[in-house]
Protein backbone atom coordinates (compact mmCIF):
# COMPACT_ATOMS: atom_id res chain seq x y z
CA UNK A 1 0.00 0.00 0.00
CA UNK A 2 2.99 2.45 0.68
CA UNK A 3 4.23 1.44 -2.00
CA UNK A 4 1.22 2.38 -4.58
CA UNK A 5 0.88 5.58 -2.32
CA UNK A 6 4.35 6.71 -3.19
CA UNK A 7 3.85 5.75 -6.99
CA UNK A 8 0.64 8.14 -6.77
CA UNK A 9 2.28 10.97 -5.59
CA UNK A 10 4.71 10.83 -7.77
CA UNK A 11 2.82 10.45 -10.97
CA UNK A 12 1.08 13.46 -9.67
CA UNK A 13 4.22 15.46 -9.27
CA UNK A 14 5.40 14.35 -12.76
CA UNK A 15 1.84 15.26 -14.13
CA UNK A 16 2.09 18.54 -12.56
CA UNK A 17 5.85 19.42 -13.70
CA UNK A 18 4.93 18.04 -17.68
CA UNK A 19 1.85 20.95 -17.57
CA UNK A 20 4.43 23.86 -16.99
CA UNK A 21 5.86 26.04 -19.11
CA UNK A 22 4.33 24.46 -22.18
CA UNK A 23 4.45 27.10 -23.92
CA UNK A 24 5.81 27.11 -27.37
CA UNK A 25 7.45 29.40 -30.05
CA UNK A 26 6.55 29.19 -33.59
CA UNK A 27 8.79 31.84 -35.87
CA UNK A 28 9.14 32.78 -39.15
CA UNK A 29 13.22 33.12 -40.63
CA UNK A 30 13.54 35.42 -43.08
CA UNK A 31 13.27 39.18 -42.05
CA UNK A 32 12.20 37.45 -38.45
CA UNK A 33 15.68 36.20 -37.31
CA UNK A 34 17.76 36.36 -40.12
CA UNK A 35 18.47 39.44 -41.99
CA UNK A 36 17.52 38.78 -45.87
CA UNK A 37 15.33 41.44 -47.72
CA UNK A 38 12.31 39.33 -49.40
CA UNK A 39 11.80 42.23 -51.10
CA UNK A 40 14.11 43.11 -53.36
CA UNK A 41 15.73 40.32 -55.71
CA UNK A 42 19.08 41.67 -55.27
CA UNK A 43 19.52 41.67 -51.70
CA UNK A 44 17.71 38.30 -51.17
CA UNK A 45 20.04 36.66 -53.32
CA UNK A 46 23.39 38.65 -50.78
CA UNK A 47 20.99 37.43 -47.84
CA UNK A 48 21.14 33.76 -48.95
CA UNK A 49 24.77 33.86 -49.30
CA UNK A 50 26.24 36.16 -46.62
CA UNK A 51 23.67 34.81 -43.40
CA UNK A 52 23.06 37.13 -40.73
CA UNK A 53 20.70 36.53 -37.57
CA UNK A 54 19.40 39.91 -35.93
CA UNK A 55 20.90 40.99 -33.17
CA UNK A 56 20.08 39.37 -30.11
CA UNK A 57 17.37 37.03 -31.51
CA UNK A 58 19.32 33.73 -30.85
CA UNK A 59 19.17 35.40 -27.14
CA UNK A 60 15.52 35.87 -26.62
CA UNK A 61 14.24 32.52 -27.74
CA UNK A 62 16.96 30.65 -25.46
CA UNK A 63 15.88 32.87 -22.61
CA UNK A 64 12.48 32.33 -23.12
CA UNK A 65 13.06 28.26 -22.51
CA UNK A 66 10.33 27.77 -24.70
CA UNK A 67 8.84 23.79 -24.41
CA UNK A 68 9.20 23.69 -28.06
CA UNK A 69 11.00 25.96 -30.99
CA UNK A 70 9.33 25.73 -34.92
CA UNK A 71 10.51 27.78 -37.33
CA UNK A 72 8.06 27.69 -40.50
CA UNK A 73 10.27 29.41 -43.60
CA UNK A 74 8.85 29.57 -46.92
CA UNK A 75 12.32 28.80 -48.12
CA UNK A 76 12.60 25.97 -50.66
CA UNK A 77 13.25 22.68 -49.35
CA UNK A 78 17.18 23.05 -51.09
CA UNK A 79 18.24 25.42 -48.89
CA UNK A 80 17.03 23.55 -45.48
CA UNK A 81 20.14 22.27 -44.59
CA UNK A 82 21.78 25.91 -45.38
CA UNK A 83 19.13 27.22 -42.97
CA UNK A 84 20.01 24.25 -40.22
CA UNK A 85 23.58 24.66 -39.97
CA UNK A 86 22.82 28.79 -40.16
CA UNK A 87 20.66 28.64 -36.94
CA UNK A 88 22.48 25.89 -35.08
CA UNK A 89 25.95 28.31 -35.25
CA UNK A 90 23.78 31.26 -34.21
CA UNK A 91 22.73 29.42 -31.07
CA UNK A 92 18.86 29.26 -31.06
CA UNK A 93 17.92 26.41 -28.55
CA UNK A 94 16.96 22.74 -29.94
CA UNK A 95 13.76 23.42 -33.06
CA UNK A 96 12.23 21.48 -35.46
CA UNK A 97 12.52 23.52 -39.40
CA UNK A 98 9.86 23.43 -41.58
CA UNK A 99 10.62 24.22 -45.36
CA UNK A 100 8.34 24.80 -48.18
CA UNK A 101 7.58 22.43 -51.15
CA UNK A 102 7.54 24.68 -54.16
CA UNK A 103 5.82 22.35 -56.31
CA UNK A 104 3.12 20.40 -53.82
CA UNK A 105 2.23 23.74 -51.72
CA UNK A 106 3.15 26.80 -53.90
CA UNK A 107 0.99 29.68 -51.88
CA UNK A 108 3.57 30.73 -48.86
CA UNK A 109 0.07 31.34 -47.11
CA UNK A 110 -0.99 27.82 -48.01
CA UNK A 111 1.77 26.41 -46.96
CA UNK A 112 2.54 28.01 -43.43
CA UNK A 113 -1.50 28.00 -42.70
CA UNK A 114 -1.35 24.07 -43.00
CA UNK A 115 1.85 23.80 -41.21
CA UNK A 116 0.65 25.63 -38.37
CA UNK A 117 -2.53 23.94 -38.16
CA UNK A 118 -0.50 20.71 -38.25
CA UNK A 119 1.83 21.89 -35.44
CA UNK A 120 -1.28 23.15 -32.96
CA UNK A 121 -2.91 20.01 -33.75
CA UNK A 122 -0.43 17.88 -32.39
CA UNK A 123 0.53 19.44 -29.33
CA UNK A 124 -3.11 20.46 -27.93
CA UNK A 125 -1.54 20.99 -24.35
CA UNK A 126 0.58 23.91 -25.44
CA UNK A 127 0.24 27.51 -25.66
CA UNK A 128 1.86 29.71 -28.39
CA UNK A 129 4.07 32.37 -28.90
CA UNK A 130 3.72 33.45 -32.62
CA UNK A 131 6.62 35.57 -34.30
CA UNK A 132 6.95 36.49 -38.08
CA UNK A 133 7.76 39.94 -39.99
CA UNK A 134 5.36 42.22 -42.00
CA UNK A 135 6.95 41.70 -45.62
CA UNK A 136 4.90 38.71 -46.26
CA UNK A 137 1.68 37.30 -44.77
CA UNK A 138 2.41 36.30 -41.41
CA UNK A 139 -0.06 39.06 -39.66
CA UNK A 140 -2.41 37.35 -42.15
CA UNK A 141 -1.71 33.80 -41.19
CA UNK A 142 -1.11 34.21 -37.44
CA UNK A 143 -4.82 36.21 -37.22
CA UNK A 144 -7.16 33.43 -39.06
CA UNK A 145 -4.54 30.82 -36.38
CA UNK A 146 -5.64 32.76 -33.00
CA UNK A 147 -9.28 32.91 -34.21
CA UNK A 148 -9.05 29.34 -34.72
CA UNK A 149 -7.76 28.42 -31.35
CA UNK A 150 -9.00 31.05 -29.02
CA UNK A 151 -6.84 31.05 -25.83
CA UNK A 152 -4.07 29.04 -27.46
CA UNK A 153 -1.72 32.18 -28.75
CA UNK A 154 -0.24 34.02 -26.26
CA UNK A 155 1.24 36.47 -28.15
CA UNK A 156 1.93 37.56 -31.54
CA UNK A 157 4.69 39.82 -32.33
CA UNK A 158 5.61 41.06 -35.63
CA UNK A 159 8.74 42.62 -36.75
CA UNK A 160 8.25 45.91 -38.51
CA UNK A 161 10.33 45.83 -41.98
CA UNK A 162 7.61 47.61 -44.00
CA UNK A 163 5.94 49.53 -41.44
CA UNK A 164 2.80 47.70 -42.53
CA UNK A 165 -0.30 48.44 -39.86
CA UNK A 166 -1.09 45.10 -37.77
CA UNK A 167 -4.06 43.18 -37.39
CA UNK A 168 -5.85 43.71 -33.26
CA UNK A 169 -3.61 42.11 -30.69
CA UNK A 170 -0.69 41.98 -32.63
CA UNK A 171 2.37 43.48 -31.24
CA UNK A 172 5.15 45.19 -33.22
CA UNK A 173 8.55 44.96 -32.62
CA UNK A 174 11.93 46.58 -34.31
CA UNK A 175 14.92 44.95 -31.85
CA UNK A 176 14.54 41.47 -29.82
CA UNK A 177 14.62 43.71 -26.62
CA UNK A 178 11.46 44.68 -27.65
CA UNK A 179 9.76 41.09 -27.38
CA UNK A 180 12.16 40.72 -24.46
CA UNK A 181 10.17 43.90 -22.52
CA UNK A 182 7.04 42.79 -23.35
CA UNK A 183 7.17 39.08 -22.30
CA UNK A 184 8.57 40.66 -19.25
CA UNK A 185 5.72 42.90 -18.62
CA UNK A 186 3.31 40.07 -19.08
CA UNK A 187 5.31 38.36 -16.46
CA UNK A 188 6.76 35.66 -18.91
CA UNK A 189 10.29 36.84 -18.92
CA UNK A 190 12.50 37.83 -15.71
CA UNK A 191 14.32 41.44 -15.40
CA UNK A 192 17.17 39.30 -15.30
CA UNK A 193 16.69 37.56 -18.43
CA UNK A 194 15.28 41.00 -20.41
CA UNK A 195 18.35 42.62 -19.35
CA UNK A 196 20.78 39.37 -21.11
CA UNK A 197 18.55 39.86 -24.63
CA UNK A 198 19.20 43.69 -24.45
CA UNK A 199 22.83 43.34 -24.13
CA UNK A 200 23.12 40.68 -26.43
CA UNK A 201 21.42 42.72 -28.80
CA UNK A 202 24.20 45.31 -28.16
CA UNK A 203 26.87 42.61 -28.37
CA UNK A 204 25.67 41.53 -31.73
CA UNK A 205 25.57 44.60 -33.00
CA UNK A 206 28.53 45.64 -32.23
CA UNK A 207 29.95 43.50 -34.62
CA UNK A 208 27.81 43.46 -36.98
CA UNK A 209 25.31 46.88 -37.11
CA UNK A 210 23.21 45.39 -39.80
CA UNK A 211 21.83 43.08 -38.01
CA UNK A 212 20.16 45.89 -35.02
CA UNK A 213 17.79 47.98 -37.67
CA UNK A 214 18.87 46.89 -41.66
CA UNK A 215 19.16 50.09 -44.19
CA UNK A 216 15.52 48.63 -45.91
CA UNK A 217 13.71 48.11 -42.45
CA UNK A 218 11.64 50.64 -41.03
CA UNK A 219 12.89 53.43 -38.71
CA UNK A 220 10.73 52.75 -35.40
CA UNK A 221 9.33 56.10 -33.50
CA UNK A 222 10.91 58.06 -31.10
CA UNK A 223 11.31 56.43 -27.74
CA UNK A 224 9.41 53.37 -28.55
CA UNK A 225 11.12 51.57 -26.03
CA UNK A 226 10.14 53.80 -23.20
CA UNK A 227 7.05 53.54 -24.07
CA UNK A 228 7.25 49.65 -23.50
CA UNK A 229 7.72 50.83 -20.19
CA UNK A 230 5.38 52.99 -19.10
CA UNK A 231 3.24 50.96 -17.33
CA UNK A 232 6.40 48.63 -15.65
CA UNK A 233 9.93 49.97 -15.46
CA UNK A 234 13.37 49.02 -13.13
CA UNK A 235 16.24 51.84 -13.66
CA UNK A 236 18.81 49.16 -14.97
CA UNK A 237 16.06 48.01 -18.05
CA UNK A 238 15.17 51.81 -18.48
CA UNK A 239 19.21 52.42 -19.05
CA UNK A 240 19.40 49.74 -21.39
CA UNK A 241 16.19 50.76 -23.38
CA UNK A 242 18.18 54.16 -23.76
CA UNK A 243 21.45 52.74 -25.20
CA UNK A 244 19.22 50.48 -27.55
CA UNK A 245 17.35 53.87 -28.79
CA UNK A 246 20.71 55.61 -29.03
CA UNK A 247 22.14 52.95 -31.23
CA UNK A 248 19.22 52.94 -33.40
CA UNK A 249 18.16 56.38 -33.93
CA UNK A 250 22.24 56.94 -34.99
CA UNK A 251 21.38 54.24 -37.59
CA UNK A 252 18.23 56.33 -38.64
CA UNK A 253 20.40 59.55 -38.69
CA UNK A 254 22.59 57.93 -41.00
CA UNK A 255 20.09 57.39 -43.54
CA UNK A 256 19.22 61.50 -44.12
CA UNK A 257 22.42 61.59 -45.50
CA UNK A 258 23.65 58.60 -46.97
CA UNK A 259 23.02 57.71 -50.59
CA UNK A 260 23.64 54.26 -50.17
CA UNK A 261 20.89 51.85 -52.16
CA UNK A 262 20.22 49.95 -48.98
CA UNK A 263 18.67 53.61 -47.43
CA UNK A 264 16.96 54.72 -50.74
CA UNK A 265 14.88 51.33 -50.65
CA UNK A 266 14.13 51.65 -46.96
CA UNK A 267 10.28 51.36 -46.11
CA UNK A 268 9.38 55.16 -44.69
CA UNK A 269 9.83 55.73 -41.44
CA UNK A 270 5.99 55.00 -39.22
Amino acid sequence: MRVLFLGLVLSLALSASAGENRLRIVSDVDDTVKVTHVGHASSLVRGTIHLHAFAGMATLYRELEPSGLDFVSGSPRFLRGQLRRFLGRQGFPDFDLHTRDYLARPGIDEYKAAKLEGIFSADPESDFILVGDDTELDPLVYERLSERYPGRVSAIYIRQVKGLALPEGQESFFTAFDVALMEWRAGRLSAQAALRVGEAVLDDAAAEDETLLPGFASCPPEAWLRALLASRSEPAIEELALRIEGAVGELCEARLTSTSPAFVEAAPTP
